[in-house]
């Protein structure tokens, strides 16, 4: 039996979700003070719930979606045209979601992280994402990282433009390979391994800032986690705590 198309992109998903965990267990491990509401670990939550959603989502589409039996049931004269538009559509909307959810869960990350550092150095965390990102990766240590991060952002806005990078022409050096951003075109490496290797890459910057000095050796409680984790309770019947 053919292995499905989405089968590689499913495996290096459920992959991904596997490494936060272990990131986030063992951070836990080695600092007993923190907590899923720490902005320490709040990062690799939201990054996860990205992944796993994009999981979900793909492996419904490719055991019910891509069978001719469902399409039947939906829409009975559907031609063979609609089902390999509707396919093509439903993976474009996957890029699009994955890398607008996955920026945002890195922006809104360290918008937080870049208040504990400092609450004016960086108009208390309101930015724009390029000048968050170099103030944050400056202050850490981690400019390493910056190229990674410039690539998601530059993504995003290819994904704003109709799939066209519309700044001026860069090259940007990951992982030994250069990716570049030509004006006017489209990227030709607007796909789902890059974006595997980008959420890696994302993830050890993440294990970094939980460990940087700068950040301290107490807890830090992301009060936005407070709420969320608080909504989720009501959600679910849960008393939550005064």
């Amino acid at each position: 039996m053919q292995e499905s198309p989405v089968a590689p992109i499913l495996r290096g998903l459920e992959e991904l979700q596997a490494e936060y965990m272990k990131a986030i267990t063992h951070l836990k491990e080695t600092r007993s003070f923190l907590t899923d509401i720490d902005i320490r670990i709040t990062p690799f939550l939201k990054c996860f719930h990205v992944i796993q959603s994009t999981f979900i989502s793909m492996d419904l589409f490719d055991k019910y979606v891509g069978e001719g039996s469902w399409w039947a049931a939906y829409i009975p004269e559907v031609t063979r045209e609609q089902f390999v538009i509707a396919a093509h559509e439903f993976d474009r909307f996957h890029r699009l979601a994955f890398l607008h959810l996955f920026h945002f869960a890195i922006d809104s990350s360290l918008r937080t992280i870049s208040k504990t550092i400092s609450h004016s150095a960086i108009k208390s965390g309101t930015a724009k994402s390029k000048d968050l990102n170099l103030f944050v990766l400056h202050e850490l240590k981690l400019e390493k990282y910056l190229s990674v991060l410039c690539i998601i952002r530059l993504l995003r806005n290819v994904g704003h433009n109709n799939g066209t990078y519309t700044g001026n022409t860069v090259t940007l050096q990951f992982r030994g390979k250069p990716y570049v951003f030509e004006k006017d075109n489209e990227p030709i490496f607007y796909g789902w391994l890059l974006f595997i290797e980008i959420a890696q890459e994302v993830k050890n910057l993440l294990v970094d800032i939980a460990n940087s000095d700068k950040l301290g050796q107490s807890a830090i409680a992301d009060r936005n986690a407070i709420s969320l984790q608080q909504f989720h309770r009501k959600l679910f019947g849960i008393q939550v705590p005064k």
